[in-house]
């Protein structure tokens, strides 16, 4: 562009400028720019003049803080963190744990082989059962022994078709007397006097032309251990300390004992647990790893490479600024009495992320100022008041909009993600607070030492002919992005990077419209943990057996509601969703058992109801004593008067994989139980059925979880544009800002399909962390490009490149440096994190670096009016009381405009003598 063209398109720019002063909108712009840029310069002005106390002022503030944590409440229970408090399911787990409260524990075995049918396979069968019986058999604490363990339920394997068989009878048999027992039909267990089916029992069934049983591959058996639980108020979890001890020392002895001929595979909650602990615990060094690499990286990029100028100490302080603010934050919450769960370990990845990123943004614009050749004269306080002038604005633009984010966040229903939100709005306020006060105390700090040719790492004084290196003062990563951005900004890298963008845009379109709500537990289990391996080998051999869970009865006359009880026990056993053989019916094995009893059956009638109602309490408290002794941990009753408080019909779903299948499938059958009401109901709870499982809480979840996260990015994203359009206080600028952060998201929920993610609790929570980096990448940007007040729409986007980019790409760096050691993780916890953070962060500069500066130079709006930077001087002026006088020059015919108010300025305050300066005539244009 030749000076005649670029002298008319300034004086254009110049006429525009002057049109507009006249615009509301336009006056309202630069009056919140001037009111924010004039109190960051006055503000920086303080620090910078007053480090020492400013550090003090921050630590004293921080360890009154730290006195909350006195009130820290640490939550694990999953009916705290993940339902809807006011939901049904709470509501039905209250009830229970009332009425139920001892829980079991299962002990879950599969023996593998060529055959299980054989002697030899009874004998392995027979040889875990003494294991489990023997577990503690000579330990002194009675509590441990399996006798008092067990829970009322009858062990479920093959070998309780042979009550009291030993290792004798055994030897005894032939393949043929087994198999001749295996296919009886009915097949009845004798201890459990009921039929069973025998599909529960093996799998891999091998038939003859008349349909018998001749071979099966795999046994399964199940023991049930009673499950007392304790809230350990320490940790927030349930905790069992003998079903916990007996299940880890069940684990080494299993381990260690041989089966010939046959693989054995367990599962207990104690392995679960265990195994998606140590996928975390085993990967925390990469994650540790990832810290330093971070560190290093800031260590290296916030100063120059100079014994005077390098910044390693400074690079110290940052982290020890986001440690603080993080310990500030913890103690602000705690004390206000949020809970603080497992997701909350995230947090400290965050601010680190978010606080560089704030440093950055200050010592970039710290150099900008640096560099400036006509302020190279200033003082250290001036220039951190004119660093502070643009450089607050910036991370007061990203850090309000990340607060008032995590804060809309923080109105979701899911306890876990609103306490996370809130301690994550808090952190990042505390990180805006720390990074304007305690590291730019200490930047002023380092500044006077670097003006007394001090060394950055012994502060020892450098010699007076000592002489940095030629490269030390070049800024490499400014030059690139300026040559990017020279390259980007031509008409073709315009055109290449629209049409990049709409297309990548298109693919995160369609990306979404696939994307599925899906979780399975077992994907937070390392692939070769014993866990894992049962629960792949049980999904292939028993793939009909899905979630336990119960149909619960309250307090009701039980005579009169016999019929309800017949209808209760059909409607579950002809649920598509249930397995049929798995539903437990009290109430019809006690009506079996009376029909069995020649006399007794004569109290039935003819639909099997029992007619009389004394005959039916006496015999059901003598049922539940004798043949029924297996159902008595169904029951909640007085022994003495025989009231029944509670029933329950045990039962299985068929496995069932798809979140959407699972969610329709609980819905369908508590449809199905509250169908059936109780006339002779004693209270409002009990006037219906209703059907619980401790797997409905995962399944609940996943109903909101999707409809939470929807709702939570757009009332997010509204917040994001108000907050924004208030500080960068520009409509135009704003929109596009919030277009880039959109595209961003589109397109990191989009390619998460391609990357074989689904929505689940762990990405939804990531996502709302997301739109925060989102926003740091563009507001940076958006904000410098209307700061940049000369030159056309194609300079101030070059310049937003090149004086801020350096940030935001040093920021971005930073944020990947820390997960990118992650891609080797073997914890789906800790990949997810890396796939979508990797999302996060290229996405993000691309439309912050690249699209955005792209979009400003066609359509971006004009800059900012310019401010004044306060002095010391002009500071030193306000406290001065002030006498002035005043002339006006004004003609009649002289326009409104050109009307100049003359004032003198005096103040003695200072200065030796009373004379009026120069530099106290100020010309005010009226």
């Amino acid at each position: 562009m030749d000076k005649k063209t670029e002298a008319e398109e300034n004086g254009t720019q110049e006429k525009e400028n002057t049109e507009e002063k006249s615009n509301f909108i336009v006056r309202c712009t630069n009056f919140v720019n001037t009111a924010l840029e004039t109190g960051f310069s006055r503000f920086g002005l303080l620090v910078g003049t007053h480090p020492g106390k400013t550090i003090a002022v921050t630590l004293i503030f921080a360890l009154l803080c730290l006195s909350g944590l006195v009130r820290f409440e640490q939550e694990s229970r999953g009916e705290k963190l993940w339902v809807e408090q006011s939901s049904q399911y709470v509501t039905d787990q209250n009830w229970v744990r009332d009425h139920f409260p001892t829980r079991i524990r299962y002990i879950q075995i599969l023996l593998k082989g060529s055959d299980v049918l054989t002697p030899n396979g009874l004998k392995q069968m027979l040889n875990v059962d003494k294991m489990v019986q023997g577990m503690f058999a000579n330990d002194s604490n009675s509590a441990l022994h399996w006798k008092n363990r067990r829970f009322d339920t009858p062990t479920q394997s093959l070998i309780e078709l042979w009550p009291g068989l030993d290792a004798a009878a055994v030897d005894s048999m032939t393949k043929d007397d087994i198999l001749r027992i295996v296919n009886e039909d009915p097949l009845i267990s004798p201890i459990r006097n009921r039929n069973i089916s025998i599909d529960s029992y093996l799998s891999g069934i091998s038939r003859n032309s008349t349909r018998h049983i001749v071979q099966a591959s795999v046994a399964r058996m199940t023991y049930f251990q009673k499950f007392d639980v304790v809230l350990d108020k320490s940790t927030g979890m349930w905790k069992d300390e003998y079903g916990t001890q007996w299940e880890k020392e069940f684990a080494v002895v299993i381990r260690q004992t041989s089966f010939p001929g046959y693989e054995v595979f367990y599962s207990t909650l104690e392995s679960f647990v265990k195994a998606g602990l140590d996928a975390i615990g085993n990967d925390y060094g990469l994650l540790f790893s990832g810290y330093a690499l971070i560190i290093t990286y800031v260590a290296f990029q916030l100063g120059k490479f100079s014994r005077l100028k390098h910044k390693v100490w400074l690079a110290a302080v940052g982290i020890i600024m986001v440690g603080l603010a993080f310990a500030v934050a913890m103690g602000l919450c705690a004390g206000a009495g949020v809970i603080y769960g497992p997701v909350h370990s995230i947090l400290p990845f965050l601010m680190l992320g978010i606080g560089v990123d704030d440093l950055f943004v200050i010592i970039q614009t710290w150099d900008n100022v640096c560099m400036e050749p006509t302020k190279i004269q200033e003082s250290v306080p001036e220039k951190i008041s004119r660093t502070m002038k643009h450089a607050g604005v910036a991370i007061t633009v990203t850090s309000f909009t990340d607060i008032c984010a995590f804060l809309i966040g923080a109105t979701t229903v899911l306890p876990a993600l609103r306490s996370f939100c809130i301690y994550a709005g808090v952190g990042i306020l505390m990180l805006y607070i720390y990074a304007a006060t305690f590291f730019v105390a200490f930047l002023t700090i380092d500044a006077k030492r670097q003006e007394m040719n001090r060394d950055a790492c012994c502060c020892y004084r450098l010699p007076e002919d000592w002489q940095p290196m030629a490269c030390s003062n070049k800024r490499f990563l400014n030059d690139v992005l300026k040559r990017f951005g020279k390259i980007l900004l031509t008409i073709p890298g315009k055109v290449i990077v629209v049409l990049l963008t709409g297309t990548l845009f298109g693919f995160g379109l369609y990306g979404i419209l696939q994307l599925d709500q899906n979780f399975d537990p077992d994907w937070f289990l390392p692939r070769d943990s014993d866990e894992f391996l049962f629960r792949q080998n049980f999904r292939q051999f028993f793939p009909s057996h899905g979630a336990k869970t119960a149909v619960y009865v309250g307090k009701v006359d039980y005579f009169a509601e016999q019929k309800n009880l017949h209808a209760l026990y059909d409607k579950m056993r002809w649920d598509s969703t249930i397995q049929e053989s798995s539903v437990v019916s009290w109430y019809d094995h006690f009506i079996t058992h009376l029909k069995n009893d020649p006399v007794k059956k004569t109290y039935l009638t003819n639909e099997n109801i029992v007619s009389n109602e004394t005959f039916f309490y006496d015999n059901l408290r003598q049922f539940l004593d004798g043949d029924g002794l297996a159902y008595k941990s169904s029951f909640d009753y007085n022994n003495n008067t025989m009231e029944i408080k509670g029933t329950r019909f045990l039962m299985s779903h068929k496995n069932i994989m798809e979140t959407k299948k699972q969610i329709e499938a609980m819905d369908n059958i508590r449809q199905k139980a509250t169908s059936v009401s109780f006339q002779s109901s004693k209270t409002t709870f009990s006037k219906t059925a209703f059907v619980f499982g401790d797997e409905y809480i995962r399944w609940q979840t996943n109903r909101i979880v999707g409809e939470e996260l929807f709702r939570n990015l757009i009332l997010a994203g509204v917040c994001v544009f108000l907050v924004t359009l208030f500080l960068i206080a520009n409509l135009w600028t704003c929109l596009m800002v919030l277009m880039c952060v959109g595209f961003s998201l589109t397109n990191i929920c989009g390619y998460m399909y391609y990357w074989d993610l689904s929505i689940d609790m762990i990405i939804s929570t990531i996502l709302v962390i997301s739109l925060g980096f989102a926003v740091d990448y563009s507001g940076h940007i958006g904000h410098a490009f209307m700061a940049a007040r000369k030159g056309t729409r194609n300079d101030r986007a070059l310049t937003a490149i090149s004086e801020i980019g350096p940030a935001v790409l040093n920021g971005g760096i930073s944020t990947f440096l820390a997960f990118c050691l992650l891609a080797g993780s073997k914890s789906y916890a800790f990949q997810t994190f890396f796939k979508v953070f990797f999302l996060v962060v290229s996405i993000g500069l691309f439309h912050g670096l690249v699209f955005l500066p792209v979009l400003l130079s066609i359509i971006g709006p004009r800059a900012y009016l310019e401010t004044e930077s306060p002095t010391p001087e002009k500071a030193n002026e306000e406290e001065c009381s002030n006498s002035s006088t005043s002339s006006t020059t004004e003609g009649d015919s002289t326009p409104k405009k050109n009307k100049v108010h003359v004032e003198y300025k005096s103040c003695s305050e200072g200065k030796e003598d009373g004379n009026i300066g120069i530099e106290n005539l100020n010309y005010v244009t009226s």
